[in-house]
């Protein structure tokens, strides 16, 4: 039973605010989370953003985890006390897993933006060759990278072909990476959700009784 009760106590008038089990706080960085985890986390955020709000503290002790009625973790976002009014700029149905992440220019949102980066449910949108961004598309080998970029001035054949094999390399890399943490995500502990959730069915079957005997005591007075 979760609310804002007062009354009277030794001390005094007294107020008790009660609130409700949430979950279980992340304790790693988000993007070491299964892909369910992130992709309800960034679509919280966007719920959020459409209801007008920027939530401006989207870390990962904000976001809690319980278990749904399939026992899947089911991510809410908590503590709006550095929040403010925001209307949203993107217009986004949804934010998908492994969508080619936008430029970064042409995307309005900061918040969402570096949320989902950090997070990475974006892949990456182009390939570095002599810090030049090139398209992922004309990253698919050397010979497709120097097909659209050509060799910057100066440059030998051989190191442009090492400079594009390294951006290839980069990308690879990531998957890699992203791959291994989907295969072996960080664990969440939900068994402490159960006992809770026990616990207060049982105090509300308690208060149950406690007010039917309230009622029967009633009814004996009259």
């Amino acid at each position: 039973m979760y609310g804002c009760y007062v009354g009277i106590t030794q001390d005094g008038h007294t107020g008790v605010l009660v609130l409700q089990y949430c979950g279980v706080p992340l304790t790693v960085e988000l993007k070491y989370y299964s892909g369910n985890v992130r992709f309800q986390a960034v679509n919280a955020l966007l719920a959020i953003h459409k209801a007008g709000v920027q939530h401006n503290d989207f870390v990962e002790r904000n976001l809690v985890v319980v278990k749904d009625v399939d026992g899947d973790p089911y991510v809410r976002v908590v503590d709006f006390g550095r929040s403010c009014e925001h209307t949203c700029p993107e217009e986004l149905d949804v934010i998908k897993l492994y969508d080619r992440a936008p430029w970064k220019g042409s995307f309005k949102c900061y918040e969402l933006y570096d949320v989902c980066t950090g997070a990475e449910v974006w892949t990456d949108r182009c390939a570095i060759y002599f810090y030049r961004p090139i398209p992922i598309e004309y990253a698919t080998s050397v010979d497709s990278i120097l097909a659209y970029a050509g060799f910057p001035p100066g440059e030998s054949e051989s190191n442009a072909r090492k400079v594009a094999q390294e951006a290839i390399n980069d990308i690879n890399l990531w998957w890699r990476r992203r791959k291994a943490r989907d295969a072996n995500p960080a664990s969440i502990d939900l068994e402490d959700n159960d006992s809770n959730n026990n616990t207060n069915n049982a105090d509300d079957n308690d208060n149950h009784d406690n007010n039917l005997n309230h009622s029967d005591d009633d009814g004996d007075a009259e």
